[in-house]
């Protein structure tokens, strides 16, 4: 994941240290070239010639304004400046892309529809004493800047200086309003005493119940705007209905009355009704005979976009409406990422299951021990009944310490069941389950998936699902995909052939990467024959030879001399080892043949598998590379690679697609070398390789890498004692003055090492105290 105060500039400093760009213009210059390229391409424009060019992204603007920068910077030479507009462009668009994509539009306008919906919640709320309270609180917090409001969060939660940075990655990500409603969820949070880590070996920090209630206010957030987008849910279609009904039957509970609703009978008058009452002996019927006199657990397998969350939500109603008086049920639905407990808890949320409280649980809100103490107590003494939606790995930690039994559990969902093999928390889950004993009262268990198995060789498929099934305890129920009523709302593939002329510059990028790649192959080989055929042409990974820079068309001289002086310090490794490397010239010898054939036969045009004989010998490269470790020519092969991607992505998506693909992966190759030679590159460190022999090209390579690399900001002097001096010139809100009396009652951070974790900043002894 990027680095908040990230630029895209930042990647160009190791591409200048592995040779791929003879120097960097200065960043500033060049992101403000950049910028005022892309302002017209990323908003409505004026004078458009056909419909949906607003959404076109000009990267031919982009590389103009990028080779005039770097030209007028005047430290790169003429020759040498198309290849390098051409790479820093490529590294840009990729940066832009991302910014301006579907997703990022996406993103801020769910952010605007979460902001609206808190405006209308504000002006809806009562005046009631927590109002106003968060009312002032709001006063307060707008008429202070960001770095007052984060002194004052320092001093109120007794956090350290080191904790500033997140702070203010907080303040400025909400408003004052979000802010105000997190302060007081804290405040509420140590009212109640909701104060224990995640592990239950004490007490959080103060500011570790900020942190915690923060991750906690953004997943919830996005769960009610979730469910501000979502209709209302619809009535069972016939298969999905004959799931629930033969589920519910097989394990002899009470059917909702949902299931005895079709979808088009929804809105229809009294007669619909007289309908379904009639053939509801004929449906039990049916589902009693799709159960076939099964009673355990189910999985069932049903095509992607058939509702499969809708089906187990009316499993989990029949379970809940079928426990006695005076009793209710806990229902567990576990999914394998973050995202799908928001989703899924909000589809229960729409589902107004009886007397149930619904609950989404991840590393934003993580099931604690005394919550899930709390769910089954309640759940026990028929206070209400509880959905709890939650990542497999959390409830599997719950189930390991023993803060949790199966034996407390009604009805166990497992989403994405397919994922239960191996290590993974289901299969986890399930061995504590089966290792439960006979006369223990064990959770029914309904295991859903699209896809039990993805294996091709009907062997191992049948293999895969025995274990699977096995490992459940259940029982098979195919959703047929040929079925009519499925198949009507599954989505039909499309497919639309159109021919487009090619354009003048992708034509040209084609052949210029083409000639690359084949210049590029002849180098290698011109290094192979210059060794001394005594000597096997291996580039250790602890030789002192000078690596062969990842270079365009500027560098692939150098690259052939050094490589030629690099496989003259090669160790001798036998007959084998001789063979193995004439087998790989001659390969390469021959793939070049073929490729020179191609490429050279009259009216050449853009044929993008020109290079695939090329691409078969990179293989054979790679493998040479790994048995006799050659660290240079396996980058150098990956690299081939790259390029013959490159110009496929070229025909499918034009330059615009091909040249952020070429920027990054070229930006990765180019880390991986700075590794390979004993270098250091990230945000923590940034040491290069050094170079034995050295060189006017290789010190002025090595002197732009590091004018490019800034200096980290050195911290403001005096900043802890100005920790909460902002705020002594107006009064403290009662929020905070509340809080900063709790703070003396709990742990503080401050004079104590503080351990990060995802929820948030615990307090633990530093190893040279004393703190008994």
């Amino acid at each position: 994941m990027a680095h908040p105060n990230s630029q895209w500039t930042d990647e160009l400093t190791c591409l200048v240290a592995c040779g791929l760009l003879p120097k960097v213009p200065a960043s500033g210059k060049l992101r403000q070239s950049a910028d005022a390229a892309m302002k017209p391409s990323v908003g409505p424009a004026s004078g458009l010639t056909s419909p949906g060019e607003e959404n076109i992204f000009h990267s031919s603007k982009l590389y103009h304004a990028i080779y005039k920068c770097i030209e007028e910077d005047g430290e790169i030479c003429q020759q040498n400046l198309p290849a390098a507009a051409l790479i820093i462009t490529s590294v840009a668009m990729e940066d832009y892309a991302c910014k301006h994509s579907t997703k990022a539009r996406l993103l801020a306008s769910q952010h605007a529809r979460i902001t609206r919906a808190m405006a209308d919640q504000e002006v809806a709320a009562k005046k009631s004493k927590v109002a106003c309270e968060h009312e002032e609180l709001v006063r307060f917090l707008l008429s202070a800047n960001p770095k007052e409001v984060v002194d004052k969060l320092l001093d109120v939660l007794g956090e350290p200086e080191e904790q500033r940075k997140k702070l203010m990655v907080i303040v400025s990500r909400h408003g004052p309003v979000d802010l105000a409603a997190i302060l007081l969820a804290t405040k509420r949070a140590f009212a109640t005493g909701d104060t224990s880590r995640a592990d239950g070996t004490g007490s959080k920090t103060l500011g570790g119940l900020f942190f915690r209630e923060e991750k906690r206010y953004k997943a919830s957030l996005s769960r009610a705007a979730i469910q501000a987008m979502l209709p209302p849910l619809p009535a069972l279609r016939s298969y999905q209905r004959d799931m629930v009904g033969m589920v519910l039957l097989s394990w002899g509970l009470e059917l909702p009355s949902e299931v005895f609703v079709l979808e088009d009978a929804r809105g229809a008058g009294g007669g619909g009704d007289v309908e379904m009452a009639e053939s509801e002996e004929m449906l039990r019927s049916r589902w009693l005979k799709l159960a076939d006199c099964w009673n355990s657990n189910w999985l069932v397998s049903s095509p992607p976009n058939s509702g499969k969350t809708r089906m187990f939500v009316e499993v989990a109603r029949g379970v809940i409406q079928s426990k006695p008086p005076g009793k209710c049920a806990l229902v567990v639905v576990l999914v394998p990422s973050v995202i799908l407990t928001t989703q899924h808890a909000v589809v229960f949320d729409l589902a107004n299951l009886p007397g149930t409280l619904v609950g989404a649980y991840s590393s934003d809100n993580q099931l604690m021990p005394k919550v899930w103490r709390a769910l089954f107590i309640a759940a026990f003494s028929g206070s209400h009944s509880s959905v709890v939606v939650a990542t497999a790995e959390s409830f599997a930690n719950l189930l390991k310490t023993g803060k949790a039994m199966l034996s407390e559990v009604d009805l166990l969902v497992f989403d994405e069941v397919h994922h239960c093999k191996d290590d993974h928390p289901y299969a986890i889950i399930m061995s504590i389950y089966n290792s439960m004993p006979q006369t223990a009262r064990r959770p029914r268990v309904l295991g859903v998936s699209a896809s039990p198995s993805s294996e091709k060789n009907m062997a191992t498929l049948d293999r895969r699902m025995e274990e699977l099934l096995r490992r459940l305890n259940a029982r098979l129920h195919l959703v047929d995909s040929e079925d009519s009523e499925v198949a009507a709302i599954l989505p039909e593939p499309t497919h639309l052939e159109m021919w487009v002329a090619v354009r003048e510059i992708d034509q040209q990028v084609v052949m210029i990467l083409q000639d690359f790649a084949m210049y590029a192959a002849a180098q290698i080989v011109a290094a192979v024959v210059i060794a001394t055929i005594n000597w096997l042409c291996v580039f250790r990974a602890n030789s002192t030879s000078t690596p062969i820079p990842l270079s365009t068309s500027y560098g692939c001289a150098t690259a052939a001399t050094n490589a030629g002086k690099s496989l003259r310090r090669v160790q001798a490794e036998g007959s084998t080892a001789m063979a193995d490397k004439e087998q790989l010239v001659q390969a390469l010898e021959a793939a070049m043949g073929t490729c020179f054939t191609t490429l050279s036969s009259p009216g050449r045009q853009m044929l993008v598998n020109a290079l695939d004989p090329l691409g078969q010998w990179l293989s054979k490269a790679r493998e040479f590379a790994e048995k006799y470790p050659c660290p240079n020519l396996d980058l150098t092969a990956r690299l081939l690679d790259v390029v013959r991607k490159a110009i496929e992505l070229v025909e499918d998506a034009g330059v615009e697609g091909a040249l952020p693909f070429l920027g990054r992966k070229a930006a990765v190759l180019c880390r991986e070398e700075v590794s390979a030679h004993g270098g250091v590159f990230n945000r923590a460190s940034r040491t290069l390789p050094p170079c034995p022999k050295s060189t006017n090209w290789r010190i002025l390579m090595l002197s732009a890498a590091v004018a490019a690399v800034p200096a980290p900001a050195a911290a403001p002097a005096g900043a802890p004692g100005a920790v909460g001096a902002a705020a002594t010139s107006r009064d403290s809100p009662r929020i905070l003055s509340s809080l900063t009396a709790a703070s003396s009652l709990m742990p503080t951070a401050r004079g104590l090492a503080i351990r990060e974790q995802d929820t948030g900043a615990v307090a633990t002894s530093p190893p040279d105290s004393d703190n008994r």
